[in-house]
């Protein structure tokens, strides 16, 4: 990245945002393998792990905060654990966790907020992740309407 910048190319950082409005299914959603429920204090060590596996040491995960030349791999760990610490603190009730079992699969958090324009709140998905045994069963759209579903 340097050799690029001393050739005159910059880097931008640059963020969008997509609102849309949705209705919660009425339909109960169940999860394919094992059970969807809330995140419990118990989860974290799996939740790290996970995190890590998906996120911090993912060669094939391209983020500015996985690349070392800007972060080392503890800030990026550092990073992501922040954005689960975030959702469980303002939002505790939109973090689920997937478990088969003894074994913690996935995860799915969503940040909600107040809007001052609206009567309804905005949510951003903060982050999601499930174990690569896992992932053909359409997991992410599932834990999203889950949680959409039993949240009330």
């Amino acid at each position: 990245m340097a050799h690029l910048e001393d050739l005159g190319f910059r880097i931008v950082d640059s963020r969008m945002e997509f609102i849309t409005h949705t209705h919660r299914g009425e339909n109960e959603i169940i999860a394919p393998v094992g059970e969807f429920r809330r995140f419990e204090p118990r989860d974290w060590e799996a939740l790290t792990e996970i995190t890590v596996k998906n996120f911090v040491d993912n060669d094939q995960f391209k983020s500015r905060y996985t690349n070392r030349e800007i972060f080392s791999r503890d800030e990026s760990l550092r990073y992501y654990l922040q954005w689960h610490r975030w959702v469980l603190d303002v939002s505790p009730d939109l973090f689920l966790s997937w478990v088969d079992k003894d074994k913690y699969v996935g995860f799915y958090s969503i940040l909600r907020f107040s809007d001052p324009q609206s009567i309804h709140p905005r949510y951003k998905v903060g982050l999601a992740a499930i174990d690569p045994e896992y992932r053909s069963h359409n997991g992410q759209n599932l834990m999203q309407a889950w949680l959409f579903r039993e949240t009330r």
